[in-house]
């Protein structure tokens, strides 16, 4: 018996998780060394926690157009990509724009994994 990874629900909490890191190093930028989390504002956490969402979410777009085969999810997924990678590499997380950006980007990302996630659990017409 193999086990079968729900992608929505990894990608759905990966993506909580960088929501509320954006929130966090944006609203406490300067504050984050001195309390022992300078790591958040590393360029390599915010590519690792980029790329893990791509990946994921990459697999999740394909299984759910396989299993509902609507594109929908897949453009909620691109926009909220964007709207990351626009907060964090052209605004910065220093901006105010940028930190709006990316946790709108990072929330966008957990409703994909929902809207995907109910698509292919509803009954096909």
């Amino acid at each position: 018996m193999r086990a079968r990874v729900d992608l929505d629900k990894v990608g759905a909490t990966a993506s909580t998780v960088c929501a509320i890191h954006c929130f966090i190093t944006g609203a406490a930028f300067g504050l984050l060394p001195l309390i022992g989390l300078g790591f958040f504002r590393s360029i390599w956490f915010d590519l690792t926690f980029i790329g893990i969402a791509i990946t994921v979410g990459f697999f999740a777009v394909r299984q759910g157009i396989r299993r509902h085969g609507r594109l929908t999810p897949g453009l909620v997924f691109v926009a909220g990509l964007l709207s990351i990678v626009l907060g964090h590499f052209v605004f910065g997380h220093e901006s105010l724009l940028g930190t709006i950006l990316s946790v709108a980007g990072g929330l966008a990302l957990v409703s994909f994994h929902f809207l995907n996630r109910r698509m292919a659990c509803a009954p096909q017409a």
